[in-house]
Parts: C-alpha cells; sequence; structure tokens
C-alpha cells in the first residue's frame, strides 16, 4: 500500500518519535543526514545567497512576517529572485522535529543559483534550506563588550547574507579577551553593531541607535522593538567616547531578545531595573501582535 502523503506532496511520518533532525530542502521535508548541495552552488562557492534566523518559542515563529519581507526586500536588493517559500514547511518542520515545547531557531537560506560567473546578474535562487535547532537561550545577566581594533568596511554589511566569516571572526576575537561579544566601527570610528546583535542605549527615555544610513545590518527584533517603545529615536554617529555616562545600554538580536551591556572596552555602564522591566513588558506587547500561527 503507498504511503499516504500530505498536503505539499510529501510523505507522511508516522512514527510518533524521531531520532532524526529534519529539514526543509526546496520544499522536500527529509532528515538532516539526507540533505545536500551540489558543490556548483554559489552558496557555497562565493557566499551568494542570504539568509534570516528567527525565533520559535512553544511552536510559534516569532517576527515571521518583519523576517519575510525583509528577505524579500534584500534579495531584490541582491537581483536574486526570490523563491516559493510556503509556510507549511515550516508548520511540518515543527512537527517532525518535535518543537512544540521550548526555544528553537529556525534559519531560512537562499542561494544564489549554480553558474559560476564574477557578477551579480539578475538570476534564480537554486537551494532553499529552511532548518531548526533546539537552542538554549543566553540568560538575562549583562555583558561585556570589547572593541574590535579595526575598521570593518563591507558592502554588502546591511544584508543578512551568507558570507558570514567575517562576524565569527569579531565574534572569536572578543571570546579571546574574555568579552561576551564586540563592538564594530567604520573608517570615521563611528559605532555600528556587534558581530551578531544590534547596538542602542536610552537616557532620559530616550532612544539613540547607529544612523541607519550607515553600513549596518539593521535587525528585526530592534526594529519592532521600537514600533512599540514610542520613545522619541536619535540617529547617532560617534564613538564610544560619545556615550554618556548616564546612558543605559543594550545589544539585542531575534534569539536572545536583549541584553544589558555594562561594559565597553573597561568603559562601566550602570543597569536600570526599572528600565529593563519597561522593556521586558514592551517585548511581550510586541511579541503578543507578531506569533505565528
Amino acid at each position: 500500500m503507498p504511503t499516504p502523503k500530505n498536503q505539499l506532496g510529501v510523505n507522511w511520518i508516522l512514527v510518533p518519535i524521531m531520532a532524526d533532525k529534519w529539514v526543509c530542502l526546496n520544499g522536500q521535508l527529509m532528515p538532516e543526514n539526507q540533505a545536500s548541495i551540489p558543490i556548483t552552488d554559489r552558496g557555497f562557492l562565493f557566499g551568494d545567497g542570504l539568509f534570516t534566523t528567527l525565533r520559535v518559542e512553544q511552536g510559534q515563529v516569532e517576527f515571521w512576517q518583519s523576517h519575510l519581507e525583509r528577505l524579500v526586500h534584500q534579495c531584490h536588493q541582491l537581483r536574486l529572485v526570490f523563491p516559493q517559500l510556503d509556510f507549511k514547511w515550516i508548520e511540518e518542520l515543527i512537527r517532525l522535529n518535535l518543537a512544540h515545547k521550548g526555544i528553537w531557531r529556525l534559519k531560512m537560506m537562499i542561494t544564489g543559483g549554480d553558474e559560476r560567473y564574477l557578477s551579480l546578474p539578475l538570476r534564480q535562487s537554486s537551494i532553499q534550506l529552511v532548518t531548526l535547532q533546539s537552542y538554549k537561550l543566553e540568560p538575562f545577566t549583562p555583558c561585556r563588550l570589547t572593541l574590535y581594533p579595526s575598521p570593518i568596511v563591507k558592502p554588502t554589511a546591511y544584508l543578512k547574507s551568507l558570507s558570514y566569516l567575517d562576524r565569527l571572526y569579531v565574534y572569536d576575537y572578543a571570546n579571546l579577551k574574555g568579552y561576551d561579544d564586540a563592538v564594530v566601527c567604520n573608517c570615521e570610528a563611528y559605532l555600528l553593531e556587534t558581530a551578531f546583535s544590534n547596538l542602542f542605549w536610552i537616557k532620559n527615555c530616550q532612544l539613540y541607535i547607529p544612523d541607519p544610513s550607515l553600513s549596518y545590518l539593521q535587525g528585526i527584533f530592534l526594529t519592532n522593538l521600537i514600533k512599540y517603545l514610542k520613545f522619541p529615536i536619535h540617529f547617532f554617529k560617534g564613538g564610544i567616547e560619545d556615550i554618556p555616562n548616564e546612558a543605559t545600554i543594550f545589544i539585542s538580536n531575534s534569539l536572545n531578545h536583549l541584553r544589558p551591556v555594562t561594559e565597553i572596552d573597561h568603559r562601566i555602564f550602570s543597569r536600570h531595573l526599572d528600565l529593563e522591566k519597561q522593556l521586558q513588558e514592551v517585548i511581550q506587547l510586541a511579541l503578543s501582535n507578531n506569533r505565528y500561527p
């Protein structure tokens, strides 16, 4: 008797508990150890492609629409035809990986075809890969940052590019010095972001973020937090010395949400617990309107 199929045309898995991790490759659900990509893929050869990372908690995807819109927009910026991405694939992935409890990292990747030309013409994607992994949440504890010693000048810094080695290098630099992450600057010594997070600070109910005209990745979490926080926003161009001593500093990303910063390269900043509580309440408000399904 043939194996029953679901509405996606993919074989249903009838075993209630699976030892394998499951992924979705080009719309097909399969065990992770059966997934492969061709050696001619431009994502493998050049890091040509994009990705986005979403937090899944208790089986619900956070800020799905914002992540999808950014992925579509950045595909357009990279002259990459946006492929079909069906949310039903993600629902199936959550089911197969038994991810209805706890916190999980959902990663969606799109690569730039399989031609070897050294240019970026309008092109079709060749690989669409969706993965889901259990995630150990970092504790909501203060973090210490260092400054990366060299300016970071990268024309694709504003893209969530598959070419990610530079960020790993920055993060490793911080860890080797005993810090949690490193803040990168441009050639004018303007603060931009950390390896994996956005940087912002608050003073007197005024919110300060690096100027969006600077070359850095504007994160989905911070973008949504700003909408609900409703503090006056100031775009900042300056160095660490330009942050006032009274500022309360945070880093943010989609997986860990928020962490307070108490040190940047030996400069100490204070925590404000009432403000942290207020931000947590705003985060819950934002999430109440941005969980899917």
